[in-house]
């Protein structure tokens, strides 16, 4: 009775644009065969040009040869598919336990591959509170108060400005029609501000 083999065949499979592959190199590796003998095995194949632009893919690899300088050496990356239509020809008790344990390292990262991600969401931030004390408080409405008498007289000023130079209200891209814009948003966000600041104000206020 065969056992399978101690070996973690998934070192064996590596992912290019999504899909399972292996190489020559890794199953020189697996296989204890020479790499020269898996490249002939390769290109021995015969098998339709299509079956083999789609599952074997010519790759190279820069090797030190020594006193800094490099050649390019040849291997190949190939599909499930067509490692299995190689390693037909590898025969032997031990070659088909590899190719077993190949087979199912190839099917598990297929399947971690199509397994949906979930993504881990980060906890939601808790807003930060701020404490203004109650005189701060006061005190910024009074700002408020006084900023918004300023606005008020403001914004009929510039409407005045609008006649003085003759244009039309609502005229963009020109000084008196930017001027009042700015005068109108003024006052909202003043109003803004003091409705915000008495909101903080009044349950201290009612807690004395």
């Amino acid at each position: 009775m065969t056992t399978a083999l101690a070996i973690n065949f998934e070192q064996f499979i590596t992912v290019t644009n999504h899909q399972p592959v292996t190489t020559t190199l890794l199953i020189t590796s697996a296989f204890k065969k020479r790499h020269s003998d898996v490249l002939r095995a390769v290109d021995d194949l015969d098998v339709p040009t299509d079956f083999k632009n789609n599952n074997f893919f010519e790759r190279t690899q820069s090797i030190k040869i020594g006193r800094g300088a490099t050649r390019q050496s040849r291997y190949v990356e190939m599909t499930k598919d067509g490692f299995i239509l190689l390693v037909m020809g590898f025969n032997g008790q031990q070659a088909n336990l590899i190719k077993i344990g190949y087979i199912n390292a190839f099917n598990k990262m297929a399947e971690m591959l199509n397994k949906p991600q979930q993504l881990a969401l980060p906890e939601p931030t808790k807003p930060k509170t701020v404490t203004i004390d109650t005189d701060l408080l006061e005190a910024l409405l009074k700002c408020c108060n006084v900023a918004k008498k300023h606005g008020e007289q403001l914004e009929p000023a510039m409407r005045n400005l609008f006649d003085l130079l003759g244009v039309e209200r609502y005229v963009k891209n020109n000084f008196a029609a930017t001027a009042y814009d700015l005068s109108h948003e003024f006052n909202y966000w003043i109003d803004k501000a003091e409705s915000t600041l008495a909101a903080q104000l009044r349950p201290r206020l009612n807690h004395f």
